[in-house]
């Protein structure tokens, strides 16, 4: 009875918020589809089945779970809810030395070498969905772009949609300027 009531209560902001989240999702859908942000359309799937999933485990899942423990006799008693509880004042120095045993391998681990292998949004680069009216060829993509000094580059071709998303971090020892106008040759 108290689960289906607290169940019940906890519905309409479970629900709005979900359903504010996937009206979201479909905003980004068609944004990306209308404007060929590729990216935009892949993240609004994603963030919607991530919705959904967890929309079904909050309230499916979770009821099913908290019926049985309670059903079963499980969940009787004061103990679980605050009878028998630990004193984390008393051993706060212990768990601040639990975290800082997590926190300054973590941070080390930023600072020193080898760094992190950051992405394109992060080391000054660019990404580009192009859509081209007749078949190209990758690898006739590839060796232009490596031509033009772009070995790293990453290419992903769809032959289907004749999209290629092609991403190119900046060395930072060449002029900004100089990459549009390799880029513009390429392309």
């Amino acid at each position: 009875m108290a689960v289906a009531e607290g169940f019940h209560r906890a519905w309409p902001s479970i629900r709005d918020s979900n359903f504010s989240t996937l009206i979201t999702c479909i905003i980004l859908f068609w944004f990306g589809n209308t404007f060929g942000a590729a990216m935009v359309k892949g993240f609004a799937i994603t963030l919607a089945i991530g919705v959904l999933v967890s929309w079904f485990s909050a309230i499916t899942v979770t009821r099913t779970f908290l019926t049985q423990l309670v059903n079963n006799g499980i969940m009787k008693g004061l103990t679980l809810y605050g009878g028998n509880m630990i004193n984390i004042i008393s051993k706060r120095y212990w768990f601040f030395l639990i975290s800082a045993l997590i926190i300054v391998p973590g941070l080390v681990s930023l600072i020193a070498k080898p760094h992190l292998n950051l992405g394109t949004d992060f080391q000054s680069g660019t990404a580009m969905t192009l859509q081209f009216d007749t078949d190209i060829q990758e690898s006739a993509l590839r060796e232009a772009l490596t031509t033009a000094g772009y070995q790293e580059a990453t290419i992903q071709y769809s032959p289907s949609s004749k999209r290629i998303f092609c991403q190119y971090s900046c060395n930072y020892h060449r002029r900004v300027g100089s990459i549009g106008k390799r880029s513009s040759s390429v392309f």
